[in-house]
Protein backbone atom coordinates (compact mmCIF):
# COMPACT_ATOMS: atom_id res chain seq x y z
CA UNK A 1 0.00 0.00 0.00
CA UNK A 2 1.57 3.13 -0.86
CA UNK A 3 1.06 6.26 1.25
CA UNK A 4 1.98 10.02 0.48
CA UNK A 5 4.49 11.28 2.21
CA UNK A 6 4.74 15.27 2.98
CA UNK A 7 8.13 16.36 0.83
CA UNK A 8 8.89 18.54 4.18
CA UNK A 9 8.82 14.77 5.95
CA UNK A 10 11.22 13.57 3.61
CA UNK A 11 13.18 16.02 3.85
CA UNK A 12 13.20 16.12 8.04
CA UNK A 13 13.68 12.18 7.80
CA UNK A 14 16.78 12.95 5.39
CA UNK A 15 18.28 15.60 7.95
CA UNK A 16 17.61 13.43 10.79
CA UNK A 17 19.71 10.62 9.31
CA UNK A 18 22.60 12.51 7.76
CA UNK A 19 23.20 13.90 11.51
CA UNK A 20 23.50 10.49 13.06
CA UNK A 21 20.54 11.52 15.31
CA UNK A 22 19.41 7.95 15.49
CA UNK A 23 22.81 6.51 16.97
CA UNK A 24 23.06 9.83 19.32
CA UNK A 25 19.75 8.90 21.10
CA UNK A 26 20.46 5.52 21.31
CA UNK A 27 24.35 5.62 22.67
CA UNK A 28 22.31 8.10 25.23
CA UNK A 29 19.83 5.72 26.70
CA UNK A 30 22.78 2.82 26.67
CA UNK A 31 24.85 5.22 28.43
CA UNK A 32 21.85 6.01 31.33
CA UNK A 33 19.67 2.39 31.05
CA UNK A 34 22.49 0.35 33.61
CA UNK A 35 21.50 2.89 36.42
CA UNK A 36 17.48 3.02 36.01
CA UNK A 37 16.73 -0.35 35.00
CA UNK A 38 13.60 -1.96 34.32
CA UNK A 39 12.47 0.76 33.18
CA UNK A 40 9.65 1.87 30.06
CA UNK A 41 9.29 3.93 27.13
CA UNK A 42 7.21 6.68 28.67
CA UNK A 43 9.61 6.58 32.29
CA UNK A 44 13.07 7.27 29.30
CA UNK A 45 10.94 9.74 27.34
CA UNK A 46 10.89 12.08 30.67
CA UNK A 47 14.36 11.47 32.17
CA UNK A 48 15.92 12.02 28.66
CA UNK A 49 13.29 14.66 27.30
CA UNK A 50 13.82 12.62 24.03
CA UNK A 51 9.80 12.20 22.41
CA UNK A 52 8.15 8.84 22.97
CA UNK A 53 8.09 7.86 19.26
CA UNK A 54 12.07 7.86 19.23
CA UNK A 55 12.11 6.32 22.21
CA UNK A 56 9.90 3.34 20.84
CA UNK A 57 12.31 3.38 17.60
CA UNK A 58 15.25 3.15 19.23
CA UNK A 59 13.89 0.48 22.05
CA UNK A 60 12.54 -1.17 18.88
CA UNK A 61 16.58 -0.96 16.85
CA UNK A 62 18.02 -2.08 20.19
CA UNK A 63 15.63 -4.57 20.41
CA UNK A 64 16.02 -6.02 17.72
CA UNK A 65 19.65 -6.34 17.83
CA UNK A 66 19.45 -8.17 21.07
CA UNK A 67 21.36 -5.19 23.25
CA UNK A 68 18.20 -5.09 25.81
CA UNK A 69 15.27 -7.40 25.89
CA UNK A 70 11.67 -7.02 27.71
CA UNK A 71 12.28 -7.53 31.19
CA UNK A 72 8.63 -8.14 31.83
CA UNK A 73 4.87 -6.32 31.57
CA UNK A 74 2.43 -4.74 34.40
CA UNK A 75 0.22 -2.11 34.50
CA UNK A 76 1.22 1.20 34.84
CA UNK A 77 0.40 3.34 37.79
CA UNK A 78 -0.25 6.57 36.08
CA UNK A 79 -2.18 5.05 32.99
CA UNK A 80 -3.55 2.01 34.60
CA UNK A 81 -2.57 0.34 31.35
CA UNK A 82 0.05 -2.79 30.41
CA UNK A 83 2.89 -1.84 29.31
CA UNK A 84 6.78 -2.91 29.03
CA UNK A 85 9.57 -2.78 31.08
CA UNK A 86 13.00 -3.00 29.46
CA UNK A 87 16.73 -3.94 30.31
CA UNK A 88 20.08 -5.00 28.63
CA UNK A 89 20.55 -8.07 28.03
Amino acid sequence: MKTKVHYNSIIAYNQFKAENKDIKEAEYILSILPEIQPITSRELSNITGIERTNITRVLYDLKNANIIKEAFSAKCGKTNRTVSFYCLV
